[in-house]
């Protein structure tokens, strides 16, 4: 044979032989006949082998495919292991040759893509008109009506041993077209389907410790932005599991309308909370208007998908709701970096959540798109990127409140900002006399004790009065507060006394303010002498004074030592030459009976004391129930 064709193959037909033998294995990779043997432990791939069909009808039967004498063009797939034709209004038949073992075994094929519409198998014995085995399912038909109940797309097959036969797949599908399928011995599967269903249920338990805990949150804080993100979470989890399968086999298994809908609706409502928290969280107006705007923009695009999806063909919505999810993640990291840059820490785990997010919307959408490959990364990106921004976006929840305490004790310490102040300035003349003097460790030393005394004068001066030595105003309500949180967990009873001198204008005008002070201090010690030693006496101001009695056994306690005071003034005061006679008149209120609050206590007292003076003054008088 050499010797007759070899003057025959010139330059140009050794070129083409070359090519039609680099093509040769194509062409036999299509119309391999696969042994259908699953490796122990994984799946047979078929996707890779499959040969297709167009029907741009959506008419053609498989009866028509196996009975008519015409010849129908089948195109190989060669797109991998699991093909993805993007989204097409067509529908698509596929075909790939099995041979049969000589013993009969329990199989199954599985398409993991459970947002396919329809989706009919049949299996026909090679070379014939025989149909063996058919079954159809989708997410457009009721759960209840699937050979196999499962999230996905699952068919038992039983093929007659020793036997070749041709595996058909009619597939309509108004989403993304993916049409890889795998065919698993039946334990390997149920072991592989129970790891799956394991993963699901860590990823939605996290989902839903994240909801109740920022449920609390917002009950406890009433910020709507917490609002937001509750919403954001359960719209992602209602995609996920839409997109999954989850949501038809344990949420709505009788509504396959709202099956083939739910996936773009979730997404759509995800990115539409999404918007509106990142515009509370952010702040947005107040550093970036049109970026604002941007975000508020895009919100209403998801409102308007998710208002317009009964209206408009499914992959019109789907392909807006991938395009309009790329482009709201780029905005909104745009929109942290711009406010981190302006000094929002909490943008911080803003952005690093949004941009992890973006990396699974990004595969997911070019996945949808057929631009990427469907594989393990470009399937679960969007359920593994979704979980760690939830978890970061709670990061910087947290961070926030931490932000919003800081500044709320901030407020309430406007006074000791003030100590803080002059501790600058200290600091400064520090550094100034360190430069100046040779022995700085003494000079140290000296200036920290100086502080020191500074702050316990300044801690005395905000917490006591000057004149008697007692507590101020300020420092009884801080010390009251105390008292009754440790009452409350104690479950004690408190004691509470308001106390006004008779008669102290009347001497104060008589012999002036210098006798009224010295009067003042006489008045604070005969208190001292009359409590306990755990008590704690106050001066409010003028002739005012207060006295909390903690660990109080029975209102006869309070009684005894009102009595005790009221009588201690009955001796004269004596200040210098001048001898002066007053009395005082007590009200007392009792925890928890006449107030669980400051508020309600001492005005409880205050009255009390008021009718002390109405019945004559010089006595003591017990709250309205005691």
């Amino acid at each position: 044979m050499n010797t007759i064709t070899q003057p025959l193959l010139n330059r140009t037909c050794r070129k083409f032989l070359l090519f039609a033998l680099c093509l040769a294995p194509l062409k036999l990779l299509a119309a391999v006949t696969l042994e259908a043997v699953p490796p122990p432990g994984k799946p047979l791939a078929l996707g890779h082998y499959y040969e297709y069909l167009e029907d741009n009808t959506s008419q053609l039967t498989i009866g028509q495919l196996l009975s008519e004498k015409k010849e129908y063009t089948w195109r190989e797939l060669n797109k991998g292991d699991s093909p993805n034709l993007g989204y097409s209004n067509d529908s698509y038949w596929f075909r790939v040759q099995l041979q049969a073992l000589a013993q009969e075994d329990d199989l199954l094929l599985e398409l993991p893509f459970p947002t396919l519409d329809k989706v009919d198998l049949f299996i026909v014995r090679h070379n014939t008109s025989t149909v063996l085995q058919r079954y159809h399912s989708g997410d457009k038909i009721p759960f209840s009506e699937r050979p196999f109940a499962h999230r996905n797309l699952v068919f038992p097959l039983t093929l007659p041993p020793n036997t070749k036969v041709d595996l058909y797949l009619h597939i309509t599908s108004a989403g993304s077209l993916t049409v890889g399928s795998y065919l698993w011995s039946e334990d390997d599967y149920y072991w592989n389907s129970r790891k799956a269903y394991s993963g699901y249920s860590i990823y939605f338990g996290a989902l839903l410790a994240l909801f109740f805990y920022h449920l609390l949150l917002y009950h406890s804080l009433r910020d709507k932005t917490y609002l937001h993100y509750l919403a954001l979470l359960s719209s992602m989890a209602l995609a996920q599991a839409a997109w999954f399968g989850i949501g038809y086999e344990y949420l709505w298994p009788t509504l396959p309308a709202w099956a083939n809908v739910a996936p773009p609706a979730g997404f759509c409502a995800a990115g539409l909370f999404g918007a509106l928290f990142s515009r509370e969280f952010l702040k947005l107006k107040m550093h970036s208007k049109w970026l604002d705007n941007l975000v508020l923009i895009c919100a209403i695009l998801f409102g308007l998908v998710i208002a317009t999806i009964p209206l408009v063909p499914y992959p019109l919505t789907a392909i807006a709701t991938s395009l309009f999810g790329i482009i709201f993640s780029l905005t909104v990291i745009a929109s942290g970096i711009v406010c981190l840059r302006r000094g929002n820490i909490s943008a911080r785990y803003f952005l690093l959540a949004w941009a992890v997010l973006l990396v699974g919307i990004v595969a997911l959408a070019m996945r949808n798109l057929g631009w990427l490959p469907t594989n393990t990364f470009t399937n679960n990106a969007m359920l593994v990127g979704s979980a760690i921004e939830m978890l970061l976006l709670s990061l910087a929840l947290a961070e926030r409140i931490h932000v919003i305490r800081r500044a709320k004790e901030e407020a309430e310490n406007a006074a000791i900002a003030a100590h803080h102040s002059m501790l600058d300035v200290l600091e400064k003349t520090e550094q100034e006399l360190e430069t100046r003097v040779r022995e700085r460790t003494s000079d140290l030393e000296a200036l920290n004790q100086r502080l020191q005394s500074r702050e316990r004068q300044l801690e005395t001066l905000a917490h006591h009065d000057p004149l008697t030595g007692l507590r101020n105003r300020l420092g009884f309500e801080n010390h009251m507060k105390e008292a009754l949180i440790r009452a409350g967990l104690r479950q004690q009873d408190l004691g509470l006394m308001m106390l006004d001198l008779d008669g102290f204008k009347t001497i104060n005008d008589q012999y002036g303010h210098d006798v009224g002070d010295a009067l003042l201090k006489v008045v604070g010690r005969r208190l001292l002498k009359g409590v306990r030693s755990t008590d704690t006496v106050a001066r409010l101001g003028g002739d005012e004074f207060v006295i909390l009695l903690e660990n109080i056994h029975s209102t006869e306690e309070l009684q005894k030592i009102a009595e005790g005071i009221v009588h201690s003034f009955d001796e004269t005061v004596a200040l210098g030459q001048v001898k002066l006679s007053i009395g005082i008149s007590i009200g007392i209120a009792k925890y928890p009976r006449n107030g669980r609050d400051q508020p309600s206590l001492i005005k409880s007292a205050d009255q009390a004391m008021y009718h002390a003076k109405v019945e004559g003054r010089g006595r003591y008088k017990l709250a309205q129930g005691l």
